[in-house]
């Protein structure tokens, strides 16, 4: 991609990758699996009467509750599960939620094991490396990092792209030679190169307010 004298070099399967990932948490809809017995998951006294208390926000996000023991020792008796196609939940899991519910009062995030499985699946799913694309198909990857939340690395904290240099003497391509070349496309690449600019001069003060400490 280019901006004026700018060349950005972007990686089709980091930048595709960040794009289905993004989707995918838009329309992830948990899905319980009931447990042929109840399972007990150890608890303290307050994450336990958390986890009761919030039974219906606990079962959006796909752990169903068994009736507590009252006599019994303090424990969540977790009679359904999330299923994930990537990953692997445990019932125990549940304490990621009661953790936040005790902390915020209420759910913020899902448990991580749905972000892994999710990712894995944004990755394993959206175009590869070194896969040969048509025009069309390259244009649409630059178009949709310029709808992301967070579009400069993938899930797994890959760059999807890279500021390669200034090409001065180039003259820069139009609208009509180069299809990607959009005003949505060009506003985000200016933005990433602006960043890029702010950090290079935060670490720079940094560098020249930490000369002192530097041992030759």
């Amino acid at each position: 991609g280019r901006v004026g004298d700018d060349v950005f070099i972007l990686d089709q399967h980091a930048s595709d990758e960040k794009h289905t990932y993004e989707d995918l948490k838009r329309t992830y809809v948990p899905r319980a699996q009931p447990l042929l017995a109840p399972v007990a998951v150890v608890a303290d006294e307050d994450e336990a009467d958390a986890a009761y208390a919030a039974a219906d926000a606990l079962a959006a996000h796909g752990f169903r509750l068994a009736p507590r023991r009252e006599d019994g020792p303090r424990e969540i008796r977790v009679s359904a599960i999330p299923v994930l196609p990537y990953d692997k939940v445990d019932a125990s899991d549940i304490l990621e939620l009661t953790r936040q519910l005790r902390e915020h009062g209420a759910i913020t995030t899902p448990i991580r094991a749905v972000w892994h499985s999710l990712a894995t699946k944004a990755c394993r799913t959206s175009v590869m490396i070194g896969k040969p694309l048509a025009r069309p198909a390259m244009e649409r990857i630059v178009r949709n990092l310029a709808t992301m939340d967070h579009p400069w690395n993938c899930p797994h904290g890959r760059p999807t792209m890279r500021h390669v240099g200034r090409v001065d003497a180039v003259p820069a391509p139009s609208a009509d030679e180069c299809g990607a070349t959009v005003p949505d496309v060009a506003e985000f690449l200016k933005r990433h190169r602006a960043e890029q600019l702010a950090d290079a001069d935060s670490n720079q003060q940094r560098s020249d307010g930490d000369d002192d400490d530097v041992v030759e």
